[in-house]
């Protein structure tokens, strides 16, 4: 056997060899999501075991009366404001990078400094 076919026999035999680990690697990769969907089946919460938010719930109010809390409620709000509205507020602090100021919401407006 020449030379030359010694080397084209070795590279016949890695490609094979890389043929075969890369099925192998594909195979438990497959493997290995076939288990992760398996896992994931297992793991599903039982639906009778969701909270229900209408059951057994008492509710003293007709439909006028829950739109007309609502509609109070809502008003106690404050406005959403749209965007390059001006909103008035109290500055609570000031970092090197922003200024942080009180708007009557939930949350403390930032403003970037820059």
């Amino acid at each position: 056997m020449s030379k030359k076919e010694n080397q084209e026999d070795n590279s016949k035999e890695n490609l094979t060899n890389k043929t075969e680990e890369q099925t192998k690697s594909v195979e438990n990769q497959e493997s290995n999501i076939d288990a992760l969907k398996d896992n994931n089946k297992n793991n599903k919460q039982d639906e009778s075991l969701e909270f229900d938010w209408d059951s057994g719930l008492v509710d003293d109010y007709s439909k006028e009366e829950r739109k007309k809390l609502e509609d109070l409620y809502v008003s106690t709000l404050p406005s959403d404001s749209g965007k390059g509205e001006t909103i008035e507020g109290d500055i609570v602090s000031i970092t090197e990078k922003e200024v942080i100021v009180n708007i009557g919401y939930k949350s403390d407006g930032i403003i970037s400094k820059s």
